[in-house]
């Protein structure tokens, strides 16, 4: 019958995390083994989704790195990261600190920024992008409407420059979609993995 021969294909326990096809694959055959359990997967993906923080580097140009801070903060808004850290330049620092009293500033040297980050943005000609480049981070850099691209990688990558939150926006979907995250099963205190034993 289609039922035993289908059976051969199957191995003496089968792992199964939904209820549609526990019931499904339980119709053809019950002289193997299912077993329940729990994915993590979703929840994990989740929590990556909600944790993405940026970096800002700021420029020398005040209004350009405001109008950077004012994109950024409408990526928090819209969810699309959880948080950002500003690091201004030197030349205006204090002028950006007195501005802005609810973000989250790094003042130091920026070699010395150790945090974990997911996406750096940064203003036009701002050389600090080539070391988070050669780090491999996720860069992107803002050029003002009407603005020369004055970008250090300009000549070295594509589809990092943006001008507004919607092409911004779009960058970001486009980094996503070409990137493939593997997340493994890693919680074997679950109960519902005892049974493999």
């Amino acid at each position: 019958s289609k039922k035993k021969n289908f059976k051969k294909f199957f191995p003496s326990k089968i792992l199964i995390n939904d209820n549609i096809s526990l019931r499904n694959i339980n119709s053809y055959d019950k002289s193997f083994k299912l077993i329940k359990v729990k994915s993590f997967e979703n929840k994990l993906k989740i929590i990556k989704k909600k944790n993405k923080k940026a970096l800002i580097i700021g420029d020398i140009n005040i209004e350009n790195t405001t109008k950077l801070i004012n994109v950024v903060n409408e990526l928090k808004k819209n969810k699309i990261i959880s948080d950002f850290i500003f690091k201004p330049h030197p030349s205006n620092q204090y002028y950006f600190v007195n501005k802005f009293k609810n973000i989250n500033f790094f003042l130091k040297k920026i070699d010395e920024f150790k945090q974990k980050i997911h996406y750096v943005l940064c203003v036009n000609s701002t050389t600090a992008a080539i070391r988070f480049a050669e780090m491999n981070n996720d860069i992107f850099v803002y050029i003002p409407k009407e603005s020369i691209n004055l970008s250090p990688l300009k000549n070295y990558y594509n589809n990092i420059f943006f001008n507004d939150l919607l092409s911004l926006k779009k960058l970001i979907k486009l980094k996503r979609k070409n990137t493939r995250e593997n997340i493994y099963f890693r919680k074997l205190s679950n109960k519902s993995w005892l049974d493999l034993k």
